[in-house]
């Protein structure tokens, strides 16, 4: 390769490695598809798309990815531990029970499908795909609201996925319609107005087959045809890599890898393998809980959904399904009518977890809850910096909203 060719390469794999540090695993990747085609043999190249396959949770693509090194340079570190991680038993635990999750969607079975995916997230939450699939079964549940923050959630892991801003961008229009039904100052049948529209939306959606469609794509399939098979082992030749492509290769992947999702994905990070007995007997009582009380949540049986959610929150685990339970807990004793309490699970929440999905509806309803008190000034407070965080935040078209701040 000529000079001006080196050059441009290097430049577009440093490109590369700016937009993963970024959380753009999609531009990442296209970047690197375009220029693998340039140095087929480049296993450093190939190793980069490995990783990002593996953060938007194609697995298969990127072990492929590493089998290809390794035909190229058989003492590849990098690649041989990647492999050698995928082989162990802790992930294709995890990997089967992923499948598995695949299995209960083709199957409609969408609540068991998103309990599973709630649990492998507990084990390892830097999988884009686990966020596109469990959005999608929110959706199908018609819990458009939860779909919404799950997807969004996604975007920290890959900010330019295409499929997840295509379903943000269908909810966001469908939204305009529901806020029009939305009554003053009554929340519960503001919330049950909402669910109604965004179920009728999600319907739609499952008539024209487009939910089942999305679970077929792969989440980049957004990238061309031409650009998916660079990687195709047939179009590269098995062949040493040079010296100055393994220089820094190492390095630059794991520090990638470091920033780019956090992942837990080494021959020895254990996953359920590590945990010791106690913590697996606590997690299992954890998601058991969880799972009871936010079924009795769904069904408006309050007393059941509190009491589980209650043993959940005080496990104090502080994990995902912890969090879950806390918003949960705090919503179900303001539908209840127990204000207290929820002021007191809302407050709790919003210090516990002040960067998670429901730190805005959690201020929201907490300003409503002072507002039914008859405390504006402490409601003016809570909406404020609920419009400071969220200043394009549906709660701001409310009517109780403007009443409280006008």
């Amino acid at each position: 390769m000529q000079e001006n060719g080196i050059k441009q390469v290097e430049a577009m794999v440093e490109n590369a490695l700016v937009k993963m540090h970024d959380h753009d695993i999609t531009g990442a990747l296209e970047e690197l598809l375009q220029v693998v085609e340039m140095e087929p043999e480049n296993v450093r190249i190939i190793n980069l798309i490995a990783s990002c396959y593996l953060i938007l949770g194609e697995f298969d693509r990127a072990r492929a990815c590493w089998e290809v090194v390794l035909r190229i340079d058989e003492g590849n570190v990098d690649a041989s531990n990647r492999l050698e991680a995928c082989a162990a038993p802790a992930f294709q635990s995890w990997l089967k029970r992923y499948h598995s999750v695949l299995a209960r969607m083709d199957s409609r079975n969408y609540k068991l499908a998103a309990e599973l995916l709630r649990q492998l997230m507990e084990e390892n939450d830097g999988f884009v795909s686990l966020y596109e699939l469990l959005g999608l079964c929110y959706l199908a549940m018609s819990e458009v609201e939860m779909a919404t923050k799950v997807w969004r959630k996604g975007l920290e892991l890959d900010r330019s996925n295409k499929a997840l801003l295509t379903y943000l961008e269908n909810r966001k229009n469908s939204k305009t319609i529901v806020r029009e039904q939305i009554t003053a100052g009554n929340l519960e049948v503001a919330a049950t107005t909402e669910k109604g529209g965004f179920r009728h939306w999600g319907l739609v959606i499952g008539a024209a087959g487009v939910l089942f469609l999305a679970l077929l794509i792969p989440t980049s399939h957004y990238i061309s045809e031409k650009q998916g098979n660079a990687l195709k082992p047939p179009v590269i030749q098995e062949k040493k890599a040079s010296s100055n492509q393994q220089e820094g290769k190492e390095d630059g992947v794991s520090n990638v890898l470091a920033t780019a999702g956090g992942l837990n994905f080494s021959s020895n990070a254990g996953g359920v393998d590590s945990l010791q007995k106690n913590e697996e007997n606590n997690f299992e009582q954890e998601g058991l809980y969880y799972n009871k009380g936010f079924a009795a949540y769904l069904n408006a049986d309050w007393e059941g959904a509190s009491a589980n959610l209650k043993k959940v929150v005080n496990m104090q685990s502080g994990s995902y399904i912890n969090r879950e339970a806390l918003y949960y807990l705090a919503r179900t004793q303001y539908l209840s009518g127990n204000l207290d309490e929820a002021t007191k699970f809302y407050l709790r929440y919003l210090e516990e977890f002040p960067t998670s999905n429901y730190y805005d509806d959690s201020l929201y309803y907490l300003g409503c809850i002072y507002c039914r008190n008859g405390d504006d000034q402490e409601a003016r407070k809570v909406f404020t910096e609920l419009k400071e965080l969220e200043p394009d935040s549906g709660y701001l078209t409310t009517d109780l909203y403007k009443e409280v701040m006008k």
